[in-house]
């Protein structure tokens, strides 16, 4: 039981920056624009969302969702 648990955990944990990207992607064109993180997260501004854009690409890729939620920028 306690190994199902783990590894359902595990699973979950590796799962969520993906889901932060799809809730995101209104568009599913697989980036996040500003217009998207806005809508998303309303409370959040362009410093945030440049500081997450690693790349200066001016869209959130799933590798930037995905190093925000691991970094505490956005929950999961």
């Amino acid at each position: 039981m306690t190994r199902i648990l783990t590894t359902t955990a595990a699973m979950l944990a590796l799962t969520a920056p993906a889901f932060a990207q799809v809730a995101m992607d209104t568009d599913a064109d697989g980036n996040v624009t500003y217009e998207e993180f806005i809508a998303a997260y309303p409370d959040s501004d362009a410093d945030m969302f440049a500081s997450m854009d690693s790349d200066g690409d001016s869209v959130l890729s799933a590798a930037e969702v995905e190093a925000a939620v691991e970094a505490g920028l956005l929950p999961s």
